[in-house]
């Protein structure tokens, strides 16, 4: 024997519904699968509480957000003759918004706390600020703020209210502890800023440019540090943060012209010993 076509039942669907009424089916559809056929929940309809009632029976409940998690669960909702699909209103509504994956109005069983909330919106963000959630609430004619540190174990058991809004902040993207380098530097960028950390640190780290500076750090810093006094223009530097120090109270400011002005009349002395004008 072999069956050609699927047998069709009558199965009624009512409550909270976009489509109710009596609907023609194949006997091989479950009760998901005639929920979408009337058009699914309305927006007032539970999701979670969906009454299969089948006469002489005990009524089954539907959780479409375990069906959706496995849909192996809609194997134990095939349907029979004269079948009723009724959808209740949604008792508790909680809106999560922020740094979650999936932002959306939920609806949570009377059991479930912020912890499934947050699982059912897949979680938080890599920037998400744990320890400081906002939930939303209204108490009589007033909207209260509770401040929720979901880094602690006993908060993520918190419960939740009918209508509550939980915001999940983000992290603060300026960044700390760290150091700006530009200009003659083969790497230019921001690094951390390491505890006694010196200039030299930085300039070994951004590599600075070679025909910019007379820079090697195998040298004794004495080599170079001219070079820099003069790249660095009217800029004052701690020469101490180079492993130098000033044998005089020289402004740092101007220490680089008196050192110009002896190199200059170092040179005149040279031109003078071993050059002539013809």
């Amino acid at each position: 024997m072999s069956v050609l076509v699927a047998r069709t039942i009558n199965v009624n669907i009512s409550g909270e519904v976009f489509n109710y009424g009596n609907f023609n089916v194949s006997a091989l559809n479950n009760a998901f699968n005639v929920l979408v056929a009337g058009g699914g929940p309305s927006d007032i309809g539970t999701v979670r509480n969906i009454q299969l009632k089948r006469s002489g029976q005990s009524p089954k409940t539907l959780d479409i957000y375990k069906y959706i998690q496995d849909p192996i669960v809609g194997d134990n909702f095939f349907l029979q003759e004269n079948d009723y699909i009724y959808v209740p209103v949604a008792k508790k509504l909680v809106t999560v918004y922020g740094a979650v994956n999936r932002s959306y109005k939920y609806e949570l069983l009377p059991n479930e706390t912020l912890s499934d909330l947050i699982n059912y919106a897949g979680g938080l963000k890599s920037n998400a600020l744990s320890r400081n959630i906002q939930i939303e609430r209204r108490v009589g004619d007033k909207l209260e703020i509770i401040d929720v540190d979901f880094d602690l174990s006993s908060s993520k058991n918190i419960a939740l209210q009918n209508g509550d809004k939980i915001f999940v902040q983000t992290v603060d993207s300026e960044l700390e502890k760290v150091v700006t380098i530009s200009g003659a530097v083969e790497v230019s960028g921001v690094f951390a800023l390491t505890d006694n950390m010196t200039l030299v640190d930085l300039a070994n780290k951004a590599k600075l440019k070679e025909n910019a500076i007379n820079y090697n750090n195998s040298m004794d810093p004495l080599t170079w540090i001219f070079d820099l006094l003069r790249a660095a223009g009217s800029q004052a530097l701690d020469l101490q943060q180079f492993g130098i120090a000033s044998l005089k109270s020289y402004d740092p400011t101007t220490i680089k012209d008196v050192i110009n002005k002896e190199l200059l009349e170092l040179s005149e002395a040279h031109h003078e010993r071993y050059f002539k004008k013809l």
